[in-house]
């Protein structure tokens, strides 16, 4: 954990919708931050996908006591906060996930779907069965 480091972050959907706007209104030249309306530290984000799962967050590693990789450390070199503005005004996205708590949610509920039907979703990757069939009711 770094006190004060936080991020954006953007639900895949909302990325998704964000690019159709943007070709179906180009705007030449323009750059657009795609990311949700509220950045966030990491150590926030994982302790509500815990808790969402019915488990308990990892413990909180001071940032100065963790063993970190030099991409790691570049990373936390500074903040990932970004304005998402001009997608709204230009584009005129309303977010569907404008959080990172919709967001997890919304990827769960899938899960569950899929689960409940004894499929794996599409897009998962095998990498065990220890990682399938663990989602909480």
């Amino acid at each position: 954990m770094k006190a004060g480091h936080a991020f954006c972050r953007i639900h895949v959907e909302d990325l998704v919708n964000t690019l159709m706007a943007s070709m179906n209104n180009p705007h030449p030249g323009q750059v657009y931050n795609l990311a949700d309306d509220e950045a966030a530290p990491s150590h926030e984000v994982i302790a509500y996908a815990a808790r969402l799962l019915g488990r308990d967050p990892p413990p909180l590693v001071r940032f100065e006591d963790a063993n970190l990789a030099p991409i790691t450390l570049s990373f936390y070199s500074d903040n990932k906060r970004v304005s998402n503005g001009k997608i709204k005004r230009d584009l005129g996205i309303k977010l569907k996930y404008p959080n990172y708590r919709l967001g997890l949610e919304e990827c769960l509920a899938i899960e569950k779907f899929y689960a409940d039907k004894g499929e794996q979703p599409p897009w998962s990757v095998q990498v065990g069965p220890e990682f399938y069939g663990n989602i909480t009711s």
